[in-house]
């Protein structure tokens, strides 16, 4: 989250800086470490005929 091309274009882009980059990666490593919690991550397709 904060050695990475995305932190480099938050940072760039100004939608962060490095102090949010580091609670978000402190926010994901609290998250790993709850056994309560899981991720998901659905994705699919849509097919448009006319």
């Amino acid at each position: 989250m904060t050695e990475s091309a995305f932190a480099a274009h938050a940072i760039e882009a100004g939608v962060a800086d490095l102090a949010d980059l580091k609670r978000i990666a402190a926010a994901w490593r609290a998250w790993v470490h709850d056994s309560t919690d899981w991720f998901g991550m659905p994705h699919g397709e849509i097919l448009a005929r006319s």
